[in-house]
């Protein structure tokens, strides 16, 4: 399956460009963040009678913008609608399991918005989205979480572990990253320079040949495209669950005795391949 991520600001307000792009791409399953959707556009004038069906999840609160949704293609695409628990429905997130020969996909399509000064609301908001993920992530299937989460301060080609936190942002979501298990694979940015729309999975087989292209439309962020392969978790697996390094929980004191009894000095001094060491 193929696959499209990206920031729309505002469909509502580029519909025409939307329909051209439905009319000729090939992808199967489209992720749009910032939809600035509400109730008064129907699912019918989104797609145009493009062969897609919409799941949204539009912004509750009043101020426009924000917004989620996921097209899926007719005939192609075999896809339900997950619920949210109504604890989190100020969450902006889409979720659907899609369904394949081989296994099942749970899809989480998110949107953070940038943290402001209201450093409360910015926290609770994070730990919502993260709680929530956790709580709707199967044992037995592959997840896949796109979306914008406005991260910029993060490098995804370094080990994050050590700003895992419970105080700041990017320390809860790094918690959520390392505790499911996941891998993030926008290795250029999306956006000035900085990589705010992430794809991240459990499954590190199931996701190929990952683009970052031109943006839709006048939107500021680029477009993400690449391909959902088998899924190398089983479907029926209910005895399965992800291996990952649980950081949190690790014994310090015990991992740093141990180290504190090698002589580095000379080990390191003897010119052996670190393959030897």
């Amino acid at each position: 399956m193929k696959f499209e991520v990206f920031n729309a600001r505002s469909i509502k307000n580029k519909l025409h460009d939307l329909h051209c792009l439905l009319s000729v791409t090939k992808s199967d399953v489209i992720c749009i963040t910032e939809t600035w959707l509400n109730s008064t556009l129907p699912d019918y004038l989104i797609i145009n009678n493009n062969s897609y069906c919409v799941f949204r999840k539009d912004r509750i609160a009043s101020k426009v913008g924000g917004g989620v949704c996921i097209l899926t293609r007719n005939g192609i695409v075999n896809a339900v609608l997950v619920s949210l628990p109504a604890k989190y429905a100020n969450l902006e997130m889409c979720v659907i399991d899609i369904f394949t020969e081989s296994c099942t996909i749970r899809l989480f399509n998110c949107y953070r918005a940038p943290s402001t000064n209201r450093f409360t609301e910015s926290i609770n908001y994070t730990k919502d989205m993260c709680t929530c993920i956790t709580e709707l992530t199967p044992h037995n299937h592959s997840i896949l979480i796109v979306g914008d989460f406005n991260f910029p301060s993060l490098d995804w080609t370094a080990d994050n572990c050590l700003k895992c936190s419970d105080v700041s942002c990017t320390g809860l979501f790094l918690n959520l990253y390392y505790s499911l298990g996941l891998s993030q694979f926008v290795t250029e940015s999306t956006h000035g320079n900085t990589i705010l729309d992430l794809v991240l999975s459990n499954d590190n087989n199931c996701i190929g040949d990952v683009q970052v292209c031109n943006p839709f439309s006048t939107s500021d962020h680029n477009t993400i495209k690449f391909d959902v392969l088998t899924c190398s978790l089983p479907a029926n697996d209910t005895n399965f669950r992800p291996t990952y390094y649980d950081f949190n929980h690790a014994d310090w004191d015990s991992i740093t005795a141990f180290l504190d009894n090698i002589d580095f000095d000379s080990l390191f001094s003897s010119n052996q391949s670190a393959e030897y060491i």
